[in-house]
């Protein structure tokens, strides 16, 4: 029981990290950037930036809406039990806050940005061992799940600004945002699956094609100018994980459900 209450509770501290050292982040982001001189300057002669910095403050504001929960968690981790986490709205905050970190400004601590969100793995990391543990959860595929799930956010692109003609930028521009607000809502959908599922995931294979057609159409929109490495290698090696790991699972759990 003290084990199930530690995991609990470290749980809730890799989630609470994540909001708060991400929001602290990109608030600091729209505080400074203004005043700072660089691609991403706030005016009417660069509408991608402004569009950039206006989904980052709607995303900031939209956050603190879910404020009270953040609070119950706090509050959860002080409570002699196990704290029932809001998985549904866990989920939800956390795609909203992270709108914000998949767009870039003048000031972006990337560094930091990566420090939440080894929060947020490490959190699922103690979920899976959590499932595993108390609730005889499949090691495999609970262990397949949280690979996955990392490498799949991390193939999502960051939207940034682009110095090629017209012609190219703007289907960049809209193939980026795209990619960023289907892909990040199709990221939570599997995390509260994951997380509600006693630590495994969703291995439908809708998900992962939406990811290789709009991190596939980003990456090669931006070829002309630079490569983007990063993108490109965690599409693949998403690709390739689902391809050996994830599909098996996927058809066995398939065949299991239609007997």
């Amino acid at each position: 029981m003290k084990t199930r209450k530690i995991l609990n509770k470290l749980e809730i501290v890799g989630y609470i990290l994540y909001f708060v050292i991400l929001f602290i982040e990109r608030f600091l982001a729209i505080l400074i950037s203004p005043r700072m001189n660089g691609d991403y300057n706030v005016d009417a002669t660069n509408p991608f930036a402004l569009t950039t910095y206006i989904i980052t403050v709607t995303s900031i504001v939209a956050s603190l809406v879910f404020m009270p929960f953040f609070i119950r968690l706090i509050k959860g981790l002080f409570s002699k039990e196990e704290h029932q986490i809001d998985y549904k709205i866990l989920a939800i905050s956390s795609m909203v806050i992270l709108v914000s970190g998949m767009m870039h400004t003048n000031f972006t601590l990337a560094p930091i940005q990566f420090v939440s969100y080894g929060f947020l793995i490490a959190a699922m990391i103690l979920k899976v061992i959590y499932s595993i543990k108390f609730e005889e959860s499949n090691k495999l595929h609970s262990i397949v799940s949280v690979i996955y799930l990392t490498c799949y956010a991390m193939s999502i692109p960051v939207a940034y600004i682009s110095h090629m003609n017209n012609g190219l930028q703007i289907p960049f521009y809209i193939s980026t945002l795209l990619a960023v607000f289907i892909l990040l809502p199709l990221y939570g959908i599997m995390f509260y699956k994951f997380a509600t599922n006693k630590g495994i995931t969703s291995f439908n294979p809708i998900y992962v094609i939406c990811m290789i057609v709009l991190c596939g159409l980003t990456v090669g929109f931006k070829f002309v100018e630079e490569i983007n490495y990063f993108v490109m290698i965690f599409m693949i090696v998403t690709s390739v994980i689902y391809l050996i790991l994830c599909l098996p699972i996927f058809l066995k759990l398939r065949k299991l459900n239609n007997r």
